[in-house]
């Protein structure tokens, strides 16, 4: 994936059907050229700016070389637009770490089953929305059901050598 500094462009927004009736997405198309410079068809996390407010994000690749930028509504309220509505978009590579820290009583579970490898074989965002899911857990019962769930996933997933 290149980095290719800051790139601007602008779009209007517009919803897609969403499978939860709460949930609203929001979405705007990213120009070819911009897709091009990222050199990607796959996701391509961003960092940046909407009407000048600060973003984090990821291109989702939509076919054709090209992608999508879905703004949630945090900074959508943020900068007061809507479906219909055009926005100005700065983006550059976000090269950070964006995986967040592995729970202690996730780390044991996984460490005692020598399933730790496994674990960090799993996509990001396999590993991410585990760590949702357990972070929504209510119960100390309900978290350890769900931290054995998820060990046990790692195992069968088992770790991939690398080419």
């Amino acid at each position: 994936m290149a980095d290719t500094g800051e790139l601007g462009f602008e779009g209007e927004l517009y919803e897609l059907a969403s499978n939860y009736p709460h949930i609203m997405n929001v979405a705007m198309d990213v120009p070819a050229s911009v897709s091009r410079a990222f050199g990607s068809g796959s996701h391509v996390p961003v960092v940046g700016t909407a009407d000048g407010v600060p973003l984090t994000a990821t291109l989702v690749p939509v076919g054709e070389g090209r992608h999508r930028l879905y703004l949630d509504g945090q900074v959508r309220s943020a900068f007061g637009k809507g479906p219909g509505d055009r926005v100005e978009v700065r983006v550059r590579l976000d090269t950070s770490d964006r995986m967040p820290e592995l729970p202690a009583d996730l780390e044991e579970a996984l460490q005692a089953h020598d399933a730790l490898a496994a674990w960090e074989a799993l996509r990001p965002s396999r590993r991410k929305e585990s760590l949702v899911v357990l972070a929504d857990a209510s119960r100390a019962a309900t978290r350890q059901k769900r931290i054995t769930r998820i060990v046990q996933a790692a195992i069968e997933a088992g770790p991939r050598l690398q080419p």
